[in-house]
């Protein structure tokens, strides 16, 4: 697909957009919001697609009425939406929420527009389904708990598979940077109570405060101040790694080394990161340990700000 063809699919899509009806999206006010963001910034993330599009065809010698893709964390669905829109063969549609696969299909019936496969799950949910060729994911590799398994995975199901992810954490803009660095530590200390319809379905304790109930439900003979040493270092951790550390250190006695970043943070539970701040030398790293090749590119100014 040549640019200016994209250019016009990129309006026509935009125009098409005016027939969502984000009251009838979903019941949930989170996926509503999420939308309605969407909606009103349509021209930027459109670009965003688009470059993505644009990128990952230049990696392949088949048309795009021959790839087979993987809007991979969807959301609403949008991604997806649009590449089917611009021709794609095949495009499924994979989220860990029901709630939002629901509201992706919904959208798609308001636009007319029928991607071939909606699946809820995380990315081992793709063992079960047809190989894709690409996966195309926005601001969802920054959430990602084990990137190095993710992309094992990947190369498992198809090591010629291309990926094509964005993201704002990256450590080169200081001064973004510093704001997702105090969400981190907002997350990690004082727990999360969202504005109405932001940031998710609910409001949580924080993350320190989860980790130590953890540890504390095992019911071993610890101190308050072991608990409280092995909640702090286990900052980044999931529940299942943290089980792993605290039968570590109840053989050994030692404590494990402290994070490696000094405000990196996850969801003790879902793994999920708070806006994860990697390097561009270890995503490098992970690429090229699990078989792949990345290139980098710099984002593009938002000329499109409302």
């Amino acid at each position: 697909m040549q640019s200016s063809e994209l250019k016009n699919k990129k309006i026509s899509f935009a125009r098409l957009l005016d027939h969502a009806d984000i009251t009838k999206i979903s019941d949930h006010i989170y996926c509503k919001k999420y939308l309605q963001h969407l909606l009103v910034h349509r021209e930027y993330y459109l670009e965003i697609y688009a470059d993505l599009l644009l990128k990952a065809m230049g990696k392949t010698n088949k048309s795009i009425h021959e790839i087979s893709l993987v809007d991979f964390g969807c959301g609403n669905g949008l991604l997806g939406l649009f590449m089917k829109y611009c021709g794609v063969k095949k495009v499924m549609l994979l989220d860990t929420d029901p709630l939002f696969l629901k509201a992706a299909e919904q959208l798609g019936r308001q636009l007319g527009i029928a991607v071939d496969e909606y699946h809820t799950g995380d990315e081992n949910k793709l063992l079960s389904v047809s190989e894709p060729d690409m996966i195309l994911a926005t601001d969802v590799i920054e959430h990602v708990y084990d990137i190095d398994s993710l992309l094992n995975l990947f190369h498992q199901i198809n090591p010629h598979m291309i990926t094509a992810f964005t993201t704002a954490s990256n450590p080169e803009n200081k001064k973004k940077i510093k704001k997702l660095m105090a969400l981190q530590l907002k997350d990690e200390l004082q727990g999360g109570v969202p504005a109405e319809g932001e940031q998710g379905h609910a409001p949580h304790e924080a993350f320190l405060i989860m980790r130590r109930k953890i540890i504390q439900n095992l019911q071993l003979n610890l101190s308050e101040k072991e608990i409280e040493k092995l909640a702090a270092l286990t900052r980044g951790q999931r529940q299942d790694d943290i089980y792993k550390t605290v039968d570590s250190y109840m053989k050994n006695k030692t404590f494990t080394l402290p994070p490696d970043h000094p405000t990196n943070t996850c969801d003790p539970y879902s793994g999920s990161w708070t806006e994860r701040i990697l390097t561009l030398s270890s995503y490098q790293n992970i690429y090229n340990k699990n078989g792949f090749y990345l290139d980098l590119y710099a984002g593009f100014y938002n000329q499109f700000r409302r």
